[in-house]
C-alpha cells in the first residue's frame, strides 16, 4: 500500500487498520516493521522526514511518526498555497 494521492492521515489510518487486523489473527507486526512499511509507502515529498527517521538509532513511535508526517504535510500544503497565491501589486502613477 502506498500513500499515492491520499492525505497522509488517511494512509496512516489505513495502515493502522491493516496492522490491527494482523494482530487479531495473532500475527502482530513489530514496531520496526510497521515503521519501515510506513516509510516505504509515503510520497516522495516526505523524503526529508523519511531520512531523519531512518538516521535515528532509536525507533520512533507510531503516534510520533504520525504527528511528524501530518505536520510535514501541513507545511507542504501551506507552501503550495503561498506559491499558488499571486501577489497583488498596484501600479501607482503620478500626474504632474
Amino acid at each position: 500500500m502506498h500513500c499515492e494521492n491520499k492525505p497522509v492521515s488517511q494512509y496512516l489510518q489505513d495502515v493502522k487498520v491493516i496492522t490491527d487486523e494482523f494482530a487479531i489473527i495473532d500475527v502482530p507486526l513489530s514496531d520496526d516493521d510497521l515503521l519501515l512499511y510506513i516509510l516505504n509507502g509515503v510520497r516522495s515529498e516526505f523524503k526529508e522526514i523519511v531520512a531523519v527517521v531512518r538516521s535515528h538509532d532509536t525507533s520512533i513511535s507510531f503516534e510520533n511518526l504520525h504527528d511528524k508526517l501530518v505536520e510535514h504535510e501541513a507545511a507542504l500544503t501551506r507552501a503550495d498555497a503561498t506559491v499558488a497565491t499571486p501577489i497583488i501589486t498596484a501600479n501607482v502613477s503620478q500626474s504632474f
